[in-house]
């Protein structure tokens, strides 16, 4: 079973030292502790995910924890997700205003812990699914949320863009906090020009917004 990447909530035991990982966006410093982990797995075993460990029989040395990212890279580059409507907004003629990856039954042939996980929510770090959302929405900046295993939604959007920065916060905000075990995160993330450009955080002291980029070196490698 080739590797794959697995998002993981901020709160996760062990990502900084144990696991082969690196934060969704930005560096390990500073990190919010909403911020989830980008992992990388190679199948589930006794109802938990079989991660790569930073040392071990499997993990020799740097080139072989390389080689795990890149598989998980080419496994995500070779999934096609869907598009589901999840709503719509215009006056006479109603555009598609949010939409939810689906990746098609055939092609779920990755073991995860629950029949309803197709892996989407890890579609958010693939530049060319994120850029179909930005085709079937007609934007080209969007916000998009990964609140709990198998949920990306994403909508039009942009740094800045209140209505819209508070519309995916409660839609995240408001999964997330009933996900239970399957909970990722309530950040709200800026995907332009043709990337992950930054996150936005709500609560009850109003929040913050940062315009920062995924950090590769923070695979520690």
């Amino acid at each position: 079973m080739p590797s794959y990447f697995v998002l993981l909530p901020g709160d996760w035991p062990g990502a900084a030292t144990a696991y082969l990982c690196r934060p969704l966006i930005g560096p390990r410093e500073g990190r919010s502790p909403l911020m989830p982990w980008l992992a990388v797995a190679t199948g589930v075993e006794d109802g938990l995910y079989t991660l790569v460990a930073r040392e071990g029989v499997n993990t020799a040395d740097p080139a072989a924890l390389r080689t795990h990212i890149e598989e998980a890279r080419a496994d995500l580059a070779g999934r096609a997700p869907g598009w589901d409507v999840a709503e719509k907004s215009g006056f006479l003629f109603k555009k598609p205003s949010l939409v939810r990856a689906i990746v098609p039954i055939q092609d779920r042939t990755i073991p995860t812990l629950d029949l309803m996980d197709d892996l989407s929510s890890e579609l958010i770090v693939s530049d060319a699914a994120m850029a179909g959302a930005a085709a079937a929405l007609g934007a080209r900046e969007l916000i998009a949320v990964v609140p709990k295993r198998g949920w990306l939604l994403v909508a039009p959007g942009r740094p800045g863009d209140l209505p819209q920065m508070r519309r995916m916060h409660e839609a995240a905000d408001g999964i997330h906090g009933r996900a239970g075990e399957q909970a990722i995160t309530p950040l709200s993330f800026f995907w332009r020009d043709g990337r992950l450009a930054g996150f936005n955080q709500m609560d009850a002291s109003g929040g913050s917004l940062q315009l920062i980029a995924p950090d590769e070196t923070s695979w520690l490698l």
